[in-house]
């Protein structure tokens, strides 16, 4: 079987958020990236689903995220002004401590 994996990264202009990873039936949802700092030094977690009928309605509400959103691209970010880059990293870095 092959998987395609496309990662991409979206705007959402709402105040939802969903961090959730789909394949095929299953469903992983929580704050932690696959790497040992999320699990090791900021505790996250995560919960696996094995379950078609969860993981179709998962499907359907990042859909309609989507579907209000648009893509952030590298050339978009070049464009950015070197202020909200600088605010970005600065963020970016005091995120952990925070």
């Amino acid at each position: 079987m092959n998987v395609e994996v496309s990662p991409r990264s979206f705007f959402i202009e709402s105040s939802s958020w969903l961090k959730a990873r789909m394949v095929l039936e299953v469903t992983l949802i929580g704050s932690a990236n696959m790497d040992r700092r999320s699990f090791d030094l900021n505790y996250e977690n995560n919960i696996l689903f094995y379950d078609p009928t969860l993981t179709a309605e998962m499907r359907r509400r990042q859909d309609a995220y989507l579907a209000c959103s648009h893509p952030v691209t590298a050339e978009m970010v070049d464009q950015w002004p070197m202020t909200r880059r600088l605010w970005n990293n600065t963020i970016a870095m005091l995120g952990p401590i925070l």
